[in-house]
């Protein structure tokens, strides 16, 4: 940046020159002649010297690099415009006018390229500074550093175009090296595109288990930003991989054509998976939404029950933002193929087969957002939409089930909802409702309206709550009103409330059915140290009986519970406790149920890690009698950062049984890719994933679920 700007101004040098040079002339006269060219040229070796001096106070960094080679200028660019103002006030009023948008526009076309630094070995500057070229070029605008054996750049419109060979692009996340490098900054020096041809490089993300760096190549690729993220990938025939290297990776995977919206959607063609460079499978293309449960990458092989079959969803596209899969699955014992079809797009998604339909939808109109959903199944169909229209909530339903022969319908319901959240000082929210509804053998019409207020008081030292609500329902030959209230008292530790529910009237269904209320509770809270305490209870005024007690006990490393029916007749105690003992974590938890003192299994686990040994002990204890009940231990064992050995067993002393006994040995290759192999009472099972793509995982199980792909 301070060899752009020298250039620049070493161009207006000579126009500065003459500003400070002609009044001086004409303010010494005919006869000063000889003084005048004297006085001039002291001036200009001055200016030439500070012009250096400041250059280099710039290169070092002490000044703002735009700042060094214009400050000469300033100074004597100042000194002529007061001689000319000297001269004559009023003659050259105008001129200073001028003067000065001509200074304001020559200042403003210097501001240069939106490089925050710049350097070069070489640097030509043309076309009144809207081009650049240089050679071993080092610039850096925003978060970016761009390296470049040659550099070209261009001011076009609101853009600067730059051009870049033998480029390195390093990015806060990762870097990019190019043979060619095509990049469109904004004023700000925000990238809007980058563009590179035969490029390589290595970009850091946050994977499941640590912090990946996924290395990529390819021939032709293509980034859009905006606001500094990145909101669209192009490449052409890329290729890439979570391991150290590309080439002889453990795994590797090449795509003729890839495209990615980021969180959005992804779309490969052609791709290929290799391993040690051997290559281990091919698929014509693949898409999915992100964010979203996308197809498997390959066929499935399992096993329902005693029949086995094949699975393979086919996916397709019709554009970006859409994805779906065409499955068909394969019984070979019943001699029987289901076809499915799964479909995903912005706001919707559709899924199909013989028996189900699952459709779901939403978007935006004018007066708000909407959203909708339909779901068909032999046993239960419904139909819902739902949106937002000028502060109000609407809603229309309709459903259907069957279940032990009744029929339950409501064909259909519509609803509409306001909530104010400050009226009158507290929440007010209003609902409107009417439908047709049938449950078993009662059937009819329904309209309903509710209202329900809430508000907190704070009085000094006393906290007030008091919300209400209350609700009518008109039936075809029936009304209820439904009225609820609930107003409680905290002052310091204690808690007062009263919770209470009437009905005059009566429903014909059961789903709007309420039992009445009328219950006054009370509660203290305490606290020493880390011990804390709380005792709850009260009384139910309809049954004329006391609700029952409980009494909590706790602090960070011990829990205990007790609740008490009326009269103080023990109901369960329950009790948890957790301790570190050097490096193992103990944790024991029981309990007492009923009057008669009946005494729940205790179970203890413990866990012990050192040193890349984990080991794990659960045991369930019977406490009356005393017996073991069950025990189960396990060890994990990290040999070294490629090897690792696992083992478990569990035993069920009450059956006598052998529940689990099973042994792993689990291989890692580069860190980014492992294998293992199991076997137990329940078969043998050999694993394949990468540990950076959870979907990214191969299990293979003979005697259990057979082939499964992804998680």
């Amino acid at each position: 940046m301070v060899e752009y700007h020298s250039k620049i101004a070493v161009a207006v040098a000579a126009f500065v020159f003459v500003l400070f040079g002609a009044p001086m002339g004409a303010l010494l006269g005919r006869r000063g002649r000889a003084a005048g060219a004297i006085a001039g040229f002291l001036l200009a070796a001055m200016a030439q010297g500070m012009f250096v001096w400041a250059r280099t106070l710039a290169q070092r960094g002490v000044i703002p690099a735009h700042l060094g080679p214009w400050l000469p200028h300033l100074a004597f660019g100042l000194l002529g415009l007061l001689l000319l103002v000297t001269l004559d006030r009023l003659r050259l009023r105008w001129f200073l006018t001028l003067l000065f948008f001509l200074t304001l526009g020559n200042l403003s076309t210097a501001a240069g390229p939106p490089f925050s630094e710049f350097w070069a070995d070489e640097l030509v500057v043309m076309q009144d500074a809207t081009v650049l070229e240089g050679r071993n070029v080092r610039a850096k605008f925003g978060e970016y550093v761009l390296e470049a054996e040659t550099l070209r750049a261009r001011e076009e419109a609101e853009w600067w175009t730059l051009e870049a060979e033998g480029a390195l692009l390093s990015m806060p996340d990762g870097k990019l090296r190019a043979e060619r490098l095509t990049a469109r900054l904004g004023p700000e020096g925000e990238l809007g595109t980058v563009t590179a041809h035969e490029f390589s490089g290595t970009s850091r993300f946050r994977g499941p288990e640590k912090e990946e760096t996924i290395v990529f190549s390819g021939e032709h690729g293509v980034a859009e930003f905006a606001a500094g993220e990145v909101v669209r990938v192009e490449a052409r025939r890329a290729r890439f991989t979570t391991c150290p290297c590309v080439l002889g990776a453990p795994y590797a995977v090449e795509a003729q054509e890839f495209v990615l919206l980021p969180e959005q959607w992804l779309y490969a063609r052609s791709i290929v998976v290799t391993s040690f460079g051997i290559p281990v499978g091919w698929l014509p293309f693949y898409v999915a939404r992100l964010g979203e449960e996308a197809s498997p990458l390959f066929p499935e092989i399992g096993r329902v029950g005693e029949d086995w079959f094949l699975r393979w969803a086919i996916p397709w596209t019709l554009g970006e933002g859409m994805a779906g899969a065409v499955g068909l699955t394969w019984y070979p014992g019943r001699e029987q193929v289901d076809p499915s079809l799964d479909t995903v797009w912005e706001g919707g998604s559709l899924a199909l087969t013989p028996t189900t339909l699952r459709l779901r939808v939403a978007g935006q109109w004018a007066p708000g957002p909407w959203r909708g959903s339909v779901s068909l199944a032999p046993a239960a169909r419904a139909a819902d939409v739902s949106g937002d229209a000028w502060g109000w909530g609407w809603a229309l339903g309709w459903g259907r089930a069957e279940r032990d022969g009744k029929v339950f319908e409501r064909v259909p319901e519509v609803s509409l909802t306001r909530v104010e959240r400050d009226w009158l000082g507290g929440s007010l929210a209003f609902r409107a409702s009417g439908g047709a509804f049938q449950e078993e053998d009662a059937a009819g019409w329904r309209l309903g309206a509710s209202l329900g207020w809430s508000r907190a008081w704070q009085l000094g030292p006393l906290s007030v709550a008091l919300p209400w609500q209350i609700a009518f329902s008109q039936y075809a030959t029936q009304e209820l009103v439904n009225l609820s209230i609930s107003p409680s008292l905290t002052a310091g530790a204690l808690t007062l409330g009263y919770g209470g529910r009437w009905q005059v009237g009566r429903s014909p269904f059961q789903f709007d059915a309420e039992a009445p209320q009328s219950q006054i509770t009370v509660g203290v809270s305490v606290g020493m140290g880390t011990w804390q305490q709380r005792i709850s209870w009260g009384w139910d005024l309809i049954r004329g009986r006391a609700l029952p007690l409980t009494w909590n006990v706790s602090r960070p490393d011990f829990v205990w519970g007790l609740t008490f029916a009326s009269p103080l007749a023990l109901e369960r105690s329950r009790w948890s406790w957790r301790t570190k003992v050097g490096p193992a974590l103990v944790t024991a938890e029981g309990g007492v149920r009923g009057p008669s003192w009946q005494w729940e299994d205790t179970r203890v686990r413990v866990h012990w890690a050192e040193e890349g040994v984990n080991v794990s002990g659960w045991a369930r204890v019977g406490m009356a009698p005393l017996n073991l009940a069950r025990l189960a231990l396990s060890v994990d064992w990290i040999v070294s950062p490629d090897w690792t050995f696992s083992g478990a067993a569990e035993y069920d002393t009450r059956t006598g049984n052998l529940v689990q006994l099973e042994g792993s040995v689990l291989r890692s290759f580069a860190g980014c890719l492992r294998v293992g192999l199991a076997a137990g009472l329940g078969g043998i099972r050999l694993a394949v994933e990468v540990p950076a793509f959870p979907q990214a995982r191969i299990r293979f199980a003979p005697l259990d679920e057979g082939l499964r792909i992804g998680e």
